[in-house]
């Protein structure tokens, strides 16, 4: 993946399975968020580069929006990476956004810790 800042564009190379996971990806984090709280993306089983067997190719996004400034944000991702022994953690500075990819439990367990860590971000179910 390549940025063209200058141009505001994104070049994309991969293979398809990759390429459908940028473009979920893109409309994913690219929508307006509004209301009070946050919510986490459906998840996105993405085992194109992963090796047979193995379950690390899930994704999900999660939003932040109430992170009070991009230390906290890092300081959240940092923290669920390392907890939840997650390799591939991104974050998206101006909308406030985690990506995650790691294994079924590993991501249930960054929802429950995001819960934790943010309750206004992760309002529990009544």
């Amino acid at each position: 993946m390549f940025t063209y800042n200058t141009q505001r564009a994104i070049a994309v190379r991969g293979t398809s399975a990759q390429l459908a996971l940028a473009e979920w990806l893109f409309n994913e984090i690219d929508q307006p968020r509004t209301g009070a709280s946050s919510n986490a993306s459906p998840s996105y089983d993405f085992q194109d580069s992963a090796p047979v067997g193995s379950a690390v190719g899930v994704v999900r996004v999660f939003y932040l929006p109430h992170a009070a400034s991009v230390q906290d944000l890092q300081k959240i991702a940092t923290t669920i990476r390392t907890t939840a022994q997650i390799p591939r953690v991104f974050t998206f500075n101006a909308p406030r956004v985690l990506a995650l990819r790691g294994t079924v439990d590993q991501l249930q367990q960054a929802g429950r810790m995001l819960a934790e860590l943010d309750p206004a971000d992760f309002p529990t179910a009544p």
